[in-house]
């Protein structure tokens, strides 16, 4: 056999190509039509351009040889200079357009997923821990339904002889809080902070052992009372200071 045949799918067909015989390229209504989708997939911010193009069987290279996204068209075109020769201009101002919204589309991907962590850390969830145990099964022959010997089908393999599931609350993340009441109640809830003679106070510390918004509140109530208390000593303090120095 004096060529090797190699196969390719090809929108859901098997493709035959010989070695040394050039593969059948796309005109330029095809590649538009496949860039289409690439480029709408692409835009949805999920994926990457590598994987866009491996859905729709099209190399990375050969689309960005459509695109050429780098490339200035209209300076060229002023400049009389040649485009690269897979150019294709419908392709490369659909390509620019499509950076532009998969920018916007992952933003908003990763402003979203970032929201549903911050308010599950808020509000606690659900951990659920598995546990199996397993051991190499030593049984030639079993006995099916009727009773009857039969071969083991995992015989010499490691089966799961025990599963333990073991569910627990996870409490509400202080850190979590803190931040989520720092930006998103600002009027009513703010980091302050106190300078003294000898240290400096913040909002945020002794948090540890508060587990629910409510907690935090009434920490929040008694911080306040304490800075307050420790402004009237301070103030105290300069009076005195001023009367000894008169």
């Amino acid at each position: 056999m004096p060529y090797a045949n190699k196969h390719k799918m090809l929108k859901g067909k098997i493709v035959n190509y010989q070695k040394g015989v050039p593969k059948p390229q796309r005109t330029v209504e095809q590649a538009i039509e496949v860039s289409k989708k690439i480029c709408g997939l692409y835009a949805t911010g999920k994926y990457t351009l590598e994987q866009c193009c491996k859905k729709y069987f099209v190399s990375p290279g050969a689309f960005r040889a459509w695109a050429c996204s780098t490339i200035d068209v209209g300076k060229m075109i002023a400049e009389k200079k040649p485009l690269p020769k897979r150019f294709i201009l419908a392709v490369h101002n659909m390509y620019k357009e499509c950076i532009r919204i998969n920018q916007e589309s992952y933003m908003d991907l990763v402003k979203g997923k970032a929201r549903a962590g911050l308010l599950k850390k808020v509000e606690g969830y659900e951990v659920q821990e598995i546990q199996e145990d397993y051991e190499l099964d030593k049984r030639m022959y079993i006995e099916d339904e009727d009773g009857e010997k039969i071969k083991n089908p995992d015989f010499g393999k490691m089966v799961m002889i025990k599963q333990k599931i073991k569910k627990y609350e996870q409490a509400p993340d202080t850190t979590a809080i803190t931040f989520a009441l720092t930006n998103a109640d600002k009027e009513n809830f703010k980091e302050r902070k106190f300078v003294s003679q000898d240290t400096t106070v913040h909002m945020d510390e002794g948090l540890e052992g508060l587990k629910s918004l409510e907690d935090v509140k009434k920490k929040r109530k008694q911080m306040e009372f304490e800075l307050e208390k420790k402004r009237k000593e301070f103030e105290a303090e300069e009076v005195e200071y001023e009367e000894v120095k008169d």
